[in-house]
């Protein structure tokens, strides 16, 4: 009968861990999805400020060039906005949300 209960026990405790270990994998898997998810963002955002800062560069090159002038600056996609905004030299310059 003692050997009944300790096999019995062996069997609950196998399938606790087994239990525990499916549990440990599944928060692992969900772990790397928003890993990754989060990985795509910043990739995303990087090229809209390497694209920003590019765009930015070329016309404050004909800025300089030809006259000041107001600049405004939207890089779109889906419902992000990348905007910049310089008003002119007697007014503040305003920068609008970045993603």
């Amino acid at each position: 009968m003692h050997i009944g209960k300790t096999l019995q026990s062996k069997m609950y405790l196998d399938t606790l861990t087994q239990h525990c270990i499916s549990i440990i994998k599944l928060h692992e898997k969900d772990n790397n999805k928003e890993k990754n998810k989060i990985e795509e963002q910043e990739k995303e955002l990087y090229g809209k400020v390497c694209v920003a800062k590019s765009i930015n560069f070329t016309v404050n090159r004909a800025s300089n060039e030809i006259i000041k002038m107001k600049i405004t600056i939207i890089l779109a996609r889906d419902r992000e906005v990348a905007l910049k905004m310089v008003i002119g030299p007697r007014r503040p310059r305003s920068y609008g949300p970045t993603p």
